[in-house]
């Protein structure tokens, strides 16, 4: 053979070789597990496929490409997880198939015990989280575990990095979250909704800002729902607005135009700014609503709650100014009608709550609704329920903008007074010691 030739099938020998030899490499090699087989994973420091067995492998990753092709990458434990259909598809070390949380319903197989995840490890270096139910390396710092957790050194467990109490007050929208706004007078930022399935459990009402702004926002209904997962109970349910507000100490708390009422530690419109300023007719006229109503033609201020009713009333976050307001009670009459109330307590003592509204009054009784009554052991009843009759109830104004309501209740006949109170939704709280 002449030379040239063998030199030239000496070349294609060598590349046929080194092609062999780039190909077997290639088998070996791999940047994430997924490039290798099944019993293996990638060892990134190499770059090469490693036999593995449930001792020693390392179940932690950053995406699902670390895992195997059957896992997936948990999105906040951050360990490859099996994915299943139904519980027979999970090892026996994570047994019950469920969703990832409430908001991914992909399933995965979830941990029962820190015992069962190290079934078959040679050391016991896994827990069963807490918080993901699925089995994670025990933390030994802060830094092994995800953003916004901290490790419990004793459990080994990633626990929920407690969270610096959100101050809630604010001068403009922007000063709020995205689906918040500013409330116009409390000045505390509040949730916009559509319907309650839209707000949190600490204020779970959907309602209208006010009688005059049709924007919806969530309102509460007790302080101890405003105080729902802080651990200091620095809020509590505004019963003027219905919105969870910082507690205040002095007025330098408040808003502009508002005082800190001591005993409550709210903060109030301040009740002095239309006091005595003249006014015609009676209700609201021109008076501030939900504070004042017109009497002897000056402006006068609401009556305080003051009776063993509203102390012991807890639907305080109910109540408001922006509402029907209650200005002023007394007696019609105190007689026996044994028809109306039967033949135990049967004395009917009528009491006239007179009372005013910038929305109109309906303009018969039995379209009345959002009126209550306050026992003296703070129960509630429907108020318009004890409405009897077409004349107990008389509009008047221009706008239907006042109302004369006569309540009747049944009491015992030896009786000569009565403790009530009464209120309208987002209204103001009405005592009234009915003396017949």
């Amino acid at each position: 053979m002449k030379p040239g030739k063998i030199g030239w099938m000496l070349v294609v020998a060598s590349v046929l070789m080194a092609g062999c030899r780039a190909s077997e490499i290639d088998e070996d090699t791999c940047a994430q597990n997924t490039d290798c087989a099944t019993g293996q994973q990638c060892n990134k420091a190499t770059g090469q496929c490693v036999a593995v067995s449930p001792q020693d492998r390392n179940p932690l990753c950053t995406t699902s490409e670390d895992c195997l092709p059957s896992e997936l990458c948990h999105p906040t434990a951050k360990v490859c997880v099996q994915t299943c259909r139904a519980s027979a598809d999970c090892p026996d070390t994570a047994k019950v198939c469920d969703v990832v949380s409430v908001t991914d319903s992909t399933k995965v197989c979830h941990c029962a015990t820190d015992t069962l995840c190290n079934q078959g490890r040679q050391k016991a270096d896994l827990v069963c989280s807490n918080l993901d139910r699925v089995c994670t390396p025990r933390c030994v710092s802060n830094a092994d575990c995800g953003t916004g957790r901290t490790c419990d050194t004793a459990s080994g467990q990633c626990a929920q990095a407690q969270v610096e109490p959100r101050n809630l007050r604010c001068q403009q929208d922007t000063d709020c979250l995205k689906l918040e706004l500013c409330h116009p007078t409390a000045q505390v930022c509040v949730q916009t909704c559509e319907s309650s399935i839209d707000c949190p459990d600490a204020a779970k009402r959907c309602d209208l800002l006010s009688a005059t702004d049709t924007r919806r926002v969530c309102k509460c209904s007790t302080t101890e729902l405003c105080n729902i997962d802080r651990d200091t109970p620095d809020l509590l349910c505004s019963s003027e607005y219905s919105v969870c507000m910082p507690k205040c100490t002095a007025d330098t708390d408040c808003p502009t135009g508002q005082r800190c009422d001591a005993t409550t530690r709210q903060c109030k419109p301040e009740a002095s700014n239309d006091t005595g300023k003249p006014c015609t007719g009676e209700g609201q006229s021109t008076c501030a609503y939900g504070t004042h109503f017109c009497s002897s033609a000056q402006c006068t201020p609401l009556p305080a709650p003051t009776c063993e009713n509203y102390a012991k009333f807890t639907g305080k976050g109910g109540l408001g100014t922006t509402g029907r307001i209650l200005y002023n009670a007394r007696v019609v009459s105190a007689a026996t009608d044994t028809a109306a109330c039967g033949a135990t307590t049967f004395k009917r003592v009528k009491i006239a709550l007179s009372a005013y509204s910038n929305v109109p009054f309906p303009s018969t009784k039995d379209a009345l609704s959002g009126l209550f009554l306050v026992k003296v052991d703070g129960t509630v009843w429907n108020g318009s329920m004890q409405v009897l009759s077409s004349s107990d109830y008389v509009v008047s104004g221009t706008s239907r903008e006042r109302a004369e309501i006569t309540v009747s209740l049944c009491a015992d006949p030896s009786s000569t007074n009565l403790s009530t109170g009464f209120y309208f939704t987002n209204g103001n709280f009405l005592c009234f010691q009915a003396n017949y």
